[in-house]
């Protein structure tokens, strides 16, 4: 999906923050790192991808590595490797720059991880051997190269490496000479523009496995963070916390040792209050974008999200895909009976668990609609919609818990619109988990 501009559409008054983190950026002569801290689901993304047109229109370089897109790697060091060459494409058609940060990185990988042999081979196959690979190649690594990698690996010598491992003196020139190549790709981006710094953007970390996020800090501390270019880490940092607990054990001061990798912690929602207005105008935005108009539906669907986000702490994620589920009801027969569903819908993304129970028939209606934070008091709909529930769960009336079938059928129809079986059937199979 194509984000707009922030010009195009600011939903959240977003525009303002964007031109905040620049002016402090052209302030600060030293590199800064920032931290956009936010829950999952919260729109980071949204803004990051906002953000880098943003700076595209005015003409500030951007390199914009998607952890959760490089998770499945092994090789924290070697993904912003070939992310860095990837960019350094863009300035420099000979490829020279590009050459010269693999060989450098390449080099520097060798020692860096658990699997620092797997890292170098990654990168110097351009990614057609993994670690994964590696991780079977058994314990002897010439075994491998006269396997045939041999060609492309013919000077990683055993000599080399166990120079390597032993020479930490040479290991602190070889990053050195990385971190060179590295600002001259920089230097290379900014040259003929008016911008002073370049940013790097590490964006959807709260999305990595444990060790892979704390990989990536690491090495954005020690080993990328030069002059002239900032960087932008999207992530929960609660959720980066709990990472470190999790690599490190519970005695960890977890928001102390996050401290030493970042300079500006950005709150991405400032206050509960302003957090809800956000919620109340993106329920607003996307009902109006894919409910039909002309039905009672978006009104109903209005209502009934705004209530829940006042008790129940909605991410932008799970307000989207409630609503594409109403949506999507809307082109049955009737498209105003899917917000008798509402309640399901609503649990279904909410709590997985407690929904599967109530296709069990193992809670009750009341139940439902408390916890998806609906009560008699906060909406005219509650007892239709307790009521509606009910039959669709247990196919009776509270009235008439021995309704005949054929009774039932017609409450029904005439309460909805659509036969039971049908609606039921229909809904399965469009939300079943």
């Amino acid at each position: 999906m194509e984000v707009p501009t922030f010009e195009e559409h600011d939903l959240f008054n977003k525009k303002k923050l964007a031109e905040d983190i620049i002016k402090v950026s052209n302030a600060k002569s030293e590199p800064i790192i920032y931290m956009l801290d936010g829950p999952w689901g919260s729109g980071k993304t949204y803004f990051i991808n906002q953000f880098i047109k943003h700076c595209d229109s005015l003409k500030i370089p951007v390199i914009h590595f998607d952890a959760f897109k490089h998770d499945i790697s092994r090789d924290a060091f070697a993904s912003l490797v070939g992310c860095v060459a990837k960019y350094a494409e863009q300035s420099d058609p000979k490829n020279e720059l590009k050459n010269q940060i693999i060989k450098a990185g390449s080099k520097v990988g060798l020692s860096l991880l658990r699997g620092g042999a797997s890292t170098i081979i990654s990168l110097a196959s351009g990614g057609l051997i993994t670690s994964q690979v590696m991780d079977g190649a058994g314990e002897n690594l010439k075994n491998a190269v006269n396997s045939g990698i041999g060609s492309t690996l013919n000077s990683l010598t055993e000599t080399a490496l166990e120079e390597w491992i032993n020479s930490q003196t040479e290991n602190e020139v070889r990053i050195q000479d990385f971190r060179d190549i590295l600002t001259k790709v920089v230097k290379k981006s900014i040259e003929h523009t008016d911008a002073q710094k370049a940013y790097f953007i590490i964006d959807e970390l709260d999305r990595c496995r444990p060790n892979f996020s704390i990989e990536i800090i690491e090495c954005i501390k020690h080993i990328f963070n030069i002059d002239n270019i900032d960087f932008i880490i999207t992530t929960d940092k609660n959720h980066l916390e709990n990472s470190l607990s999790h690599l490190y054990g519970q005695n960890i001061n977890t928001t102390t040792y996050l401290e030493k990798f970042y300079d500006l912690r950005i709150n991405f929602y400032r206050s509960s209050h302003s957090e809800l207005n956000n919620a109340k105008k993106y329920i607003r935005h996307l009902c109006l974008q894919h409910l039909n108009s002309n039905a009672n539906s978006i009104g109903y669907a209005l209502e009934l999200l705004n209530i829940c986000a006042n008790t129940i702490r909605l991410s932008f994620r799970d307000i989207k895909k409630i609503i594409i589920h109403l949506s999507i009801l809307q082109h049955l027969p009737d498209p105003n009976y899917g917000v008798a569903l509402f309640p399901l819908i609503f649990l279904r993304q909410i709590d997985n668990n407690l929904y599967l129970s109530a296709i069990r028939k193992e809670v009750s209606a009341q139940e439902i609609m408390h916890k998806c934070g609906l009560r008699k008091e906060s909406t005219e709909y509650y007892n239709d919609l307790e009521s509606s529930l009910h039959v669709l769960i247990f196919k009776t009336t509270r009235e008439d818990n021995n309704l005949d079938q054929g009774n039932l059928d017609q409450l029904w129809l005439n309460r909805i619109n659509i036969p039971l079986e049908e609606y039921c059937d229909r809904f399965i199979e469009i939300i079943s988990p």
